[in-house]
Formats: C-alpha cells, structure tokens, sequence
C-alpha cells in the first residue's frame, strides 16, 4: 500500500462519515427540542399547580353547597356526588394543562390561563 492508496481509503472513510452527519443532525435537533420542552415545562408547573387549585377548589365549594341538601346517611348519593365533581374537574383540567404542557410558548400560554382563570386572586 502507497501513499495514493492511503490517501484513497481516508477520502473514503471520510465521505462514509459524512454522510451520517444529517442523521446526527437530526438526532441533536430532537434531543434539543425535548430538552427545552422539559425546561419550559418546569416554567409552567406553577400555573399548571394554579389552574389545578382553583379547579379542584371550584368543585369543592359547589360540592359542599349541594352536599347540604343530602341527607348524611344517604352516602351512596353523597360519594356519587363527589365522584361526579372530580371527574367533572380532571376533564376540564385536561384540556387546559395539554395546552400549557405543549405550547410553543409556555409563558405566553401561562400568562393567558392566569388572565383567564384568574389564577393569582385568592378563592373566596
């Protein structure tokens, strides 16, 4: 083998090579996105915890409210009840944290469930 030969078989290693760098490309890529969609679902956790408490807190109040007018002892009816309340609220909830979880832009997202949901006023 002479020098031709050698420079023959790097010249073809190398395009081999090359030729793997758009597949790599593409993994990187992919392994960025989900890195920052990681990271911006972390910036989006408090609103997530937000939207949740004041969900589940609605539910709780009108659920107490019609709870009242059920008798203690029928605890069939009272447990329907509340079942129907936290179903009611996980599907709403369903919906809005999708939303919040795959937004392009989380803060954006997050800004508007607070103006919607009124997230930052205490329930009363």
């Amino acid at each position: 083998m002479n020098i031709d030969d050698l420079h023959t078989v790097a010249e073809a290693n190398r395009e081999r090579r090359t030729a793997w760098v758009p597949s790599a490309e593409r993994i990187i890529e992919e392994e960025l996105r989900k890195t920052r969609l990681a990271l911006e679902a972390r910036d989006s956790a408090p609103t997530i915890r937000a939207l949740v408490d004041r969900v589940e807190g609605l539910a709780e109040t009108v659920l107490e409210r019609h709870l009242a007018r059920v008798p203690a002892a029928d605890l069939k009816t009272r447990a329907s009840m509340r079942n129907l309340a936290d179903a009611l609220a996980a599907n709403f909830l369903h919906g809005p944290i999708r939303a919040l979880r795959e937004s392009p832009d989380p803060a954006l997202e997050a800004s508007v469930m607070n103006d919607a949901f009124d997230l930052d006023r205490e329930l009363s």
